[in-house]
């Protein structure tokens, strides 16, 4: 419960707020907690102490979601471990009453996992995750946007046999979690896991898009094929996004999706060499559009090692002055995405 408050303009990168100067320390002290400016905010060790203990207890929604925002900016930036902050989320994401705030988080929770971790802790913190959703989405008020979100959530980090089990039963009828509605959307979300770890075939793929043979289907018959994880597959969709300019911008980003999935990182490193081969040429011939896709998209972030980071650097110099800046901004941002990864997965790696 906040019980003091002060507002200062800050100068030349600090300042005395002397209305509570000489008081007793609190322990929180939330910088910008009614959200009045654009600032990324630090927490000081004791401060970061509380919200790791408490931060479920913050009873303002607003000063919630900025303590979460500012424990997300630590973790990006390689100041706080990544378990920590899926620890985080796993102890206080529950609690949490904003169904906005509750899908960010499970958002950047996969992206924390999946980016961040480092790799002797990825496959304990996805178990992790996987064990709370699932708990979190038999707790959660049946038929309510917060078990749909749990759900959605358990889908995209499921992994286990167990949890593929679940998956299947929830898919075809033989399980039930009370309330929970499995819409044509849902069933796409657990059928895509389950194409990714080689449980659903082709057929069944198939059999999904009778179902639901709508354009929006098709994307997703589409995402889940690409996401199969055998190489002939993977070269298929390479091939259908790089080689080909026949497919639409929405099924070009469906073949993506697929394509990329975390958790088939070996097979997907042969094609990091290929992808600084071919932007170029994909860039000259291709719509803005369709090019930013694949530029953004098939860049190899999850290869997140030092040899991609030194072969972007390699593609930057020695385009430099030829390929379009349009194209080099790209690679740039998505050179210091994965730079950032690197210094996150360090940090994690730490103790």
């Amino acid at each position: 419960m906040r019980y003091a408050r002060a507002e200062v303009d800050v100068a030349d990168g600090h300042a005395v707020v002397e209305e509570l100067a000489g008081q007793p320390r609190p322990a929180l002290i939330l910088v910008n907690d009614d959200d009045l400016t654009f600032c990324k905010t630090r927490f000081d060790e004791d401060s970061l102490d509380t919200v790791r203990e408490r931060l479920g207890d913050l009873t303002d929604p607003l000063a919630r979601a900025i303590a979460w925002a500012a424990a997300w900016d630590l973790t990006r930036d390689g100041l706080m471990p990544a378990r920590d902050y899926l620890g985080l989320v796993l102890r206080f994401a529950g609690r949490e009453t904003d169904i906005g705030v509750l899908q960010g988080l499970h958002q950047q929770a996969q992206y924390t996992v999946d980016h961040y971790a480092a790799p002797g802790h990825r496959a304990a913190a996805e178990q992790l995750l996987a064990e709370g959703a699932l708990s979190e989405l038999r707790l959660a008020p049946p038929g309510s946007d917060h078990q749909l979100a749990w759900a959605r959530f358990f889908a995209s980090v499921a992994g286990t046999d167990q949890d593929l089990q679940l998956l299947r039963g929830l898919l075809d009828g033989q399980a039930k979690i009370d309330g929970l509605d499995v819409d044509q959307e849902l069933r796409w979300d657990l059928l895509l896991p389950l194409a990714a770890h080689g449980v659903a075939d082709r057929a069944v793929i198939d059999a999904e898009l009778a179902r639901d043979d709508t354009a929006s289907g098709r994307r997703h018959q589409v995402r889940c094929l690409a996401a199969r994880p055998d190489p002939r597959v993977k070269e298929q969709a390479w091939t259908a996004v790089v080689d080909s300019d026949e497919l639409s911008n929405a099924i070009v980003e469906a073949t993506i999706s697929g394509f990329t999935r975390p958790g088939q990182r070996e097979l997907l490193a042969p094609y990091a060499p290929r992808y600084f081969a071919s932007i170029e040429q994909i860039w000259r011939e291709r719509t803005i559009e369709s090019a930013m896709a694949v530029v953004r998209g098939l860049y190899p972030a999850l290869q997140a090692r030092s040899g991609t980071l030194d072969a972007t650097d390699a593609w930057l110099r020695d385009t430099e002055g030829a390929a379009p800046p349009a194209l080099r901004r790209l690679v740039r941002e998505a050179r210091d995405d994965l730079a950032r990864a690197l210094r996150a997965q360090a940090r994690d790696g730490q103790g």
